[in-house]
């Protein structure tokens, strides 16, 4: 028998074309399979301290970006799937939005194209960086308890709001951790102000009566979150920057 080498090279191209249709038939099904019942859940209540009002520890927030980040962890079939046939595309999906609350004498905002769930290295996603964009602010005789203290120490603080701390999913609950850091992200990032991170902070003196963007040096923080123990689903995460005041 003769052999036609062109027919049998559009023979082998085919067959591997329906392997890989086959392969992604198999990945969504189970996908879809995994996701099953049940009620979807929620971050939980945002419980944020006020803008402009001293707390009671004297502290005053000045200037607040919060940032509503969505993403999917695909199931362990899908993973396989890009591993094998779409290596360059694991990128993560999901949306990012931004919402600002500043006091009175302040200018704070973010530069949002930094954050995004971009994609992961093997089981960390990179949620890229928070940068300043603006600041300042020349009130800073707003600490203590009656709120007319001249405060002497700055920070920008990041935390996550909700019922757990992290990358939570919206079926079951768990928090991935997230983690940020001005060079490295290794700082484990907690639940509401109580478990926030200082990524910068500044001390006041007597003179000084105005803050600026320049006082905060190379004012970006990474931030990333381990998914090493994140099953499949939807997660959604509260992300809050502040500007605040300490007496």
């Amino acid at each position: 028998m003769t052999r036609n080498p062109q027919k049998e090279k559009i023979l082998m191209k085919n067959s591997t074309i329906l392997i890989a249709a086959l392969f992604t038939l198999t990945a969504f099904t189970l996908s879809a399979c995994s996701s099953g019942g049940g009620s979807v859940g929620t971050s939980g209540p945002l419980n944020l301290p006020p803008v402009g009002i001293a707390a009671e520890d004297g502290s005053v927030v000045h200037g607040r970006a919060i940032y509503t980040i969505t993403s999917e962890q695909q199931t362990a079939m899908m993973k396989l799937f890009h591993r094998f046939f779409m290596p360059s595309a694991y990128a993560a999906t999901g949306s990012v939005t931004v919402s600002y609350q500043d006091g009175d004498s302040t200018s704070f905002t973010i530069n949002v194209s930094g954050m995004s769930a971009s994609g992961f290295s093997g089981n960390t996603l990179n949620l890229g960086s928070v940068a300043l964009a603006t600041l300042s602010d020349n009130d800073l005789k707003v600490c203590g308890s009656n709120g007319n203290t001249k405060c002497t120490s700055s920070a920008i603080r990041v935390y996550t709001t909700g019922n757990t701390a992290g990358f939570v999913n919206i079926t079951d609950g768990y928090g991935a951790p997230v983690y940020t850091g001005t060079l490295n992200p290794t700082s484990p990032v907690g639940l509401l102000s109580a478990g926030s991170v200082q990524v910068q902070t500044l001390s006041i003196p007597n003179s000084k009566h105005t803050i600026e963007l320049s006082d905060f040096p190379s004012p970006s923080y990474a931030v990333t979150s381990d998914f090493s123990n994140a099953g499949a689903g939807a997660y959604t995460m509260s992300y809050v920057v502040e500007y605040v005041l300490f007496q």
